[in-house]
Formats: C-alpha cells, structure tokens, sequence
C-alpha cells in the first residue's frame, strides 16, 4: 500500500482527467509528494479546488485556490474559480473582486465578464449585469451564454424587444 504522499503513477493524469474523489485524492497525493512545483503544482491546487466546488466544500475550494494564488499570484484561473466558489458562498462583493482581477490579467477572455455580470445579476444590477454579458459577447460574439443571460436579463428590466434580439 502506498503512504498518501507518494503519488501513484496515474495521479497526474486523474488529477486533471477524473472528477469527484478521485480527482480529489489523485491531485492531494500529487501536492503532498513533493514532487510538484511552479505551474503544475499550481494547477494540482486549481484541479482540486475545482473537484471540491462541484462537491460542495466551497471553504476547501476557496483553500485550495489561494495556495495556488499563494504559489503564483498572476494565476488568473485561480482568481476566475475562487470568484466563482465566493459566489456559491454568497461572497458576491468578494467574487467581484477576483473577476475583476481574472479581467485585468486576460482582458480577451468573456467567461470572467460572463462570471462578474452574472453577480452583478444576484445583487440586482441589472445594467452592470448586462454591461458584463454584452463586453463578454465583444470579446467573444459566438459566446452564446452571455446572449442568453443578457436577454434574460434585458426581459427583467422589460426590455423586451431587445430580449428577443438576444
């Protein structure tokens, strides 16, 4: 039988691979062994976090993404996950923050604007919500969740017209 901190030779892979305990375990063996470091050790902490949100454990979620921020501060994955654990949470000025710092770091991307109008949303924004959903279809037009969440939110405000278009 292995100790828990001699990874398995299939760790890695489950911990990017697997889902739920699997990649839970895989990625923990993978960051107590030792023999991780810089980005792929970053990347132990973000895959694992993101198999505890799934799981409900928001706090070893949130965990888990600051030591990967610990590790790399510019790590905008980790921001983007952790903003979205905030979120779930109901940390939503919190969730703010870290989308705002996912932007800063990938301005090009639409998942964070996504992310950060979709709490916008929740604190009853409606014109910042629908500011981030339109930025994110900038970025990215084909980005068909945002033009769903828009119109939904354009329908809210009773902007129906402009929620059909979406």
């Amino acid at each position: 039988v292995l100790a828990s901190t001699h990874a398995r030779a299939d760790d890695a892979d489950d911990c990017v691979k697997a889902s739920g305990e699997t990649k839970i375990t895989a990625c923990t063996r993978v960051i107590e062994s030792g023999r991780w470091q810089g980005a792929n050790l970053v990347s132990a902490y973000i895959n694992r976090g993101i198999a505890k949100r799934h799981k409900g454990d928001l706090d070893g979620a949130v965990a888990d993404y600051n030591s990967a921020l610990e590790l790399n501060p510019r790590d905008a994955y980790a921001y983007n996950n952790r903003g979205n654990a905030k979120r779930d949470k109901g940390d939503l000025d919190g969730a703010i923050v870290d989308f705002n710092y996912t932007i800063a770091l990938i301005p090009l991307a639409p998942n964070p604007y996504h992310n950060r109008g979709n709490v916008r949303l929740d604190k009853g924004d409606l014109d910042g919500a629908i500011a981030d959903y339109s930025r994110a279809i900038e970025v990215d037009p084909r980005y068909a969740i945002a033009h769903r969440v828009r119109g939904q939110t354009r329908y809210l405000k009773g902007e129906y017209t402009l929620a059909t278009t979406d």
